[in-house]
């Protein structure tokens, strides 16, 4: 796994990390408020005179581990059960002894259930220590003097509630975290755009979550790269088919982005299902008689573009996986792009890898494999009424009252001059050769108006929402 890659893992394996470690510190609390409470009990001895030479020092802290270990001993543990009634099992575990060469300072540690057994335990040492170091010949280092007598302590030592569920919540945050990236190091997953690209032999582009391009970053919009490029390897393109890798992956975002921005572009813009049983406009229910989507044929896929695609419309056809479905290999055998879309960390590359290969032996052209997140808007914006700028047939009005010009001074696309001078000239045509119900010509409309009285409509089978820059006509499913 690469390193860039480390973050969004973890973002995507979140809830699953909060969770084990919630457990790994619930597991903690029970631990800690189910064991058994212990007491200790702590004494501290002088090993050695208090001032003495250095000699004599140095053979007190030697004598000091002497000590420690004879606290613990078989023998000595065995005379303290005897006294206090614990049994020597009991002592071996809750004994310690600790000597420190250089201060010669003995500390003896007992634990037990009870606070007055520890204290009993302590004593108890202490007194046998003193006893052995005052048989036989004395000498100055090696007497013991108490410094610190045993207590009987007041609050327990074990269970440390504070201690134990901080460390287990620990533990289970890393032992998460480290399965987590193990099962994705070994997984076989759409990660990055090199592996994609890599697996398909298709140009990858990343298509983030959250897209918010400012134009201060210079920052271009990825898809609107991607439909930049294909409009110029496409000048007279008519339909794009969007599939996705797997079945119900949030592909279909991606065919609705790119069409809100085609639409900017397009005089028409349609979005056509076809995932469903019946092919249907997006969004939209299907025409009774609708042609079912799996059942749909290379002549019945033509004709519908053709049906939906006059003036420069463009018809966009979200399909299946063209691993599950043969309906997806005909759309993208009659259409002139078909755009990939893989969803990141969750596709295998093994299908990616089919998919592609699908489209290809069909002949499709796949400039783009999209890796996205699944997380794109899938729902068409609401449409606004479309505001012309001023022109030889539109007079520029002027006013509190007049509409803001949206488009005068932009640039124009060849696809957008071409369809607004294929449009002007059909409207030329119909002023000219049009007549009304009686017979007679009509009269020419008045100046300012021919721009709004005739417009390059779509076909009888489809419903146009009239917006700006932000309209997109949704097709109906053709009937025959």
């Amino acid at each position: 796994m690469e390193l860039n890659g480390l973050l969004p893992v973890l973002r995507r394996w979140i809830l699953v990390i909060v969770i084990a470690t919630a457990i790994a510190a619930l597991i903690g609390w029970r631990f800690s408020s189910s064991a058994e409470e212990g007491y200790e009990s702590s004494a501290v001895m002088l090993v050695g005179p208090l001032n003495t030479d250095s000699d004599t020092m140095r053979a007190s802290g030697s004598l000091a581990q002497t000590y420690a270990e004879l606290a613990t001993s078989e023998s000595l543990l065995e005379r303290v059960a005897e006294e206090t009634g614990v049994r020597p099992s009991d002592l071996e575990e809750g004994v310690r002894a600790t000597a420190n060469g250089t201060t010669r300072f003995l500390t003896i540690k007992a634990r037990a259930d009870e606070a007055a057994t520890a204290k009993a335990v302590a004593d108890a040492i202490t007194t046998d220590l003193i006893d052995q170091s005052r048989e036989g010949a004395v000498r100055p280092e090696g007497q013991l003097r108490l410094i610190d007598p045993a207590s009987a302590p007041e609050r327990p030592v074990t269970p440390r509630g504070d201690l134990v569920i901080p460390l287990a919540a620990v533990a289970g945050l890393l032992g998460a975290a480290a399965i987590v990236l193990l099962y994705e190091f070994v997984s076989d997953a759409a990660e990055t755009t090199a592996r994609v690209g890599e697996a398909t032999g298709v140009a990858a582009l990343a298509v983030p979550r959250r897209r918010r391009w400012s134009s201060s970053r210079r920052q271009p919009d990825p898809l609107s790269v991607v439909a930049t490029q294909v409009e110029l390897a496409h000048p007279e393109m008519r339909c794009v088919v969007v599939a996705g890798a797997v079945d119900r992956d949030g592909t279909a975002g991606i065919a609705v982005a790119l069409a809100r921005i085609w639409r900017t572009r397009r005089p028409v813009v349609t979005v056509l299902d076809a995932t469903g049983d019946v092919l249907r406009p997006w969004g939209g229910e299907p025409e009774p008689g609708a042609p079912a989507s799996d059942a749909i044929t290379e002549d019945a896929a033509r004709a519908l573009v053709e049906a939906h695609t006059g003036d420069g419309a463009l018809l966009i056809v979200v399909t299946s996986s063209p691993l599950t479905s043969t309906a997806a290999l005909v759309w993208a055998h009659v259409a002139d792009a078909t755009l990939l879309g893989v969803r990141r960390f969750t596709t295998r590359l093994a299908h990616v890898r089919d998919a592609a290969g699908n489209l290809q032996a069909t002949g499709a052209d796949v400039p783009f494999v999209l890796l996205h997140e699944g997380r794109l808007p899938a729902e068409l914006d609401p449409p606004r009424a479309r505001r012309r700028a001023p022109g030889p047939d539109v007079p520029a009005a002027s006013g509190p009252g007049a509409p803001h010009d949206e488009t005068a001074g932009a640039p124009q696309t060849p696809a957008t001059a071409r369809n607004r001078s294929s449009s002007d000239g059909g409207r030329s045509r119909a002023g000219s050769g049009s007549k009304a119900k009686g017979g007679a010509p009509r009269k020419p409309a008045a100046k300012g108006t021919g721009s709004r009285a005739a417009r390059s409509r779509p076909s009888s089978t489809a419903t146009r929402r009239a917006g700006g820059d932000d309209d997109v006509d949704v097709a109906e499913a053709a009937t025959g």
